[in-house]
Order: C-alpha cells, then sequence, then structure tokens
C-alpha cells in the first residue's frame, strides 16, 4: 500500500463506505490527502467528519478547521493524548468509515467498519 498513489478501499462485502466518515491527522501529506478524501465523501454521502488528531499544534487544529467549515462540512476535531487513545476508539467504532494515512495501515487489523487508506 505505501507505493500506491490513489487511495485504497478495505471493506467487507457486507458493509458499503458510507458516514459518518473518522479521519486519523497525523500533519503528514498522508493525512492531508485523508482529509480532502473525507470531505469529498462527507459531501456525497451528506455526512459529517471526525477527526482524530495527534500532536497537531492548536494553530494547525485551526487551519483544518477551516478547511471544513471552507469546504461546509459538518466537522468536530478531537486531540488524543496518545496512539493507544486513538487505537481503541477505532477498534470500538461500530458505524461509519475510517480514513487512515498509510503510515498507520497496519493498523487495519483493529478497525471492523469500511477503512480508506490514503497515500
Amino acid at each position: 500500500m505505501r507505493n500506491t498513489q490513489r487511495p485504497v478501499i478495505v471493506q467487507s462485502a457486507q458493509t458499503a463506505l458510507i458516514g459518518p466518515f473518522t479521519v486519523v491527522y497525523l500533519g503528514d501529506p498522508s493525512s492531508d490527502h485523508a482529509v480532502q478524501l473525507a470531505i469529498q465523501l462527507a459531501k456525497l454521502h451528506h455526512a459529517k467528519i471526525d477527526v482524530m488528531m495527534l500532536g497537531q499544534s492548536s494553530a494547525q487544529a485551526d487551519a483544518l478547521a477551516q478547511a471544513f467549515t471552507a469546504a461546509e462540512v459538518e466537522s468536530k476535531l478531537y486531540t488524543m493524548p496518545s496512539i493507544e487513545a486513538m487505537t481503541t476508539i477505532l477498534h470500538g467504532l461500530g458505524v461509519g468509515s475510517v480514513i487512515l494515512p498509510v503510515q498507520v495501515a497496519a493498523w487495519l487489523s483493529e478497525i471492523s467498519t469500511p477503512v480508506v487508506v490514503t497515500p
């Protein structure tokens, strides 16, 4: 997956790619791609976006919030205290879809909802 230039969707035959969408945001280019894809999907499905951020400054979080406001997409941003907290929440999700940056693609096995991995 690390060498692909396009997002990769991982889903079961029983579950479609639907909202709400949860994005893991680490501040890298792959995370930026995840946000842009989430915005497109949220608009298409009239869904909201929850963003789990790790290691972002308040200025970075504000810029991210402005991107969602400019796109007219409902969103909530959460600052996570640790990777462990993030994976625990992702493991417990029972609805919607998750969009991961490629750096954390190994988390696929922990997530029961459909997942998109972005390069």
